[in-house]
């Protein structure tokens, strides 16, 4: 039997058995996942409920039990992370060349910053 499915999600069950083979529901608010598959014994359908899903992906540590926002944001985070990297790499390529070539920084002109005393 194949691993690959038709998936898809549907808003009720229509074919039979007309309900979630795992949790025996039939109504689901997030709708159903029709897996495109039919058993062939009995030649039900076999259709998951979404909400099963994701309880069981939460038990499973899969998704936070907070929700998707909380990954969502912490992936815009990561992206945004690895672009301020590639943009630091960049500078350090470009400091590295420079200093390749002989280059050193140069240092400020003018007097220096006054030292407090305690």
């Amino acid at each position: 039997m194949s691993v690959d499915t038709d998936l898809r999600i549907i808003e009720r069950p229509l074919l039979p058995p007309g309900r979630c083979v795992v949790s025996l529901s039939d109504e689901d608010p997030q709708g159903f996942i029709d897996t495109g598959l039919t058993l062939p014994e009995l030649d039900p359908r076999v259709i998951v409920s979404v909400t099963w899903v994701k309880t069981t992906a939460k038990k499973l540590g899969l998704v936070e039990p907070d929700g998707d926002a909380s990954h969502d944001e912490m992936y815009r985070e990561l992206n945004l992370l690895r672009e301020e990297n590639a943009q630091l790499n960049k500078q350090l390529e470009a400091i590295d060349m420079l200093e390749g070539a002989g280059f050193t920084a140069r240092k400020r002109r003018g007097r220096p910053p006054k030292k407090e005393e305690d």
